[in-house]
């Protein structure tokens, strides 16, 4: 059976507010400790870069800019992981990606937050031009991100975006 991924939604100051079901199998269901011990604590992690400023560094380097994000290559109980925390408005949300065999996804394969903004609102079922409207952003640019999901899920439709984000736990 497939894993799904591992995310983790941090407050401003690094508490975690909420998390995916795969993050509660495998981080425990710790809401309301600060992220960097609650991920920083994997039992079997290497090179988790976590620590007691991670949050503001990242939402320092995120202020008057698009949302930024940092990569990191990690290694959970033997098998490789990419951490990427990236800034979502006022929040820093952290994304664990489990990848089956010992292949690691790259960092354009990891759904961007913008990309997730976008997911939320097709799973409202707005159309592309209420999402773009929504998001001020172009018809044209809303389609862009549409199809980078596709890409990044494998599927073909707007439903198996859903669906299948649905199952990977990118949705409640």
């Amino acid at each position: 059976m497939e894993s799904g991924p591992v995310l983790v939604n941090v407050r401003r100051d690094g508490v975690v507010v909420s998390q995916s079901e795969e993050a509660r199998r495998l981080l425990g269901d710790e809401e309301g400790r600060a992220c960097w011990e609650h991920v920083g604590d994997v039992p079997g992690g290497e090179g988790l870069p976590c620590c007691a400023d991670c949050v503001a560094r990242l939402l320092a380097r995120s202020r008057g800019r698009r949302p930024v994000a940092s990569h990191h290559r990690v290694r959970i109980e033997g098998r490789p992981h990419l951490l990427t925390c990236s800034v979502v408005s006022e929040d820093s949300v952290a994304c664990l990606l489990q990848r089956s065999g010992s292949e690691t996804p790259e960092p354009h394969e990891v759904p961007t937050p913008r990309e997730l903004e976008v997911l939320a609102l097709i799973a409202d079922g707005l159309g592309t031009g209420a999402i773009a409207e929504g998001l001020g952003m172009s018809v044209a640019t809303v389609r862009t991100h549409v199809e980078h999901l596709r890409d990044k899920l494998g599927v073909a439709s707007r439903a198996a975006i859903v669906a299948r984000a649905f199952r990977l736990g990118l949705l409640d």
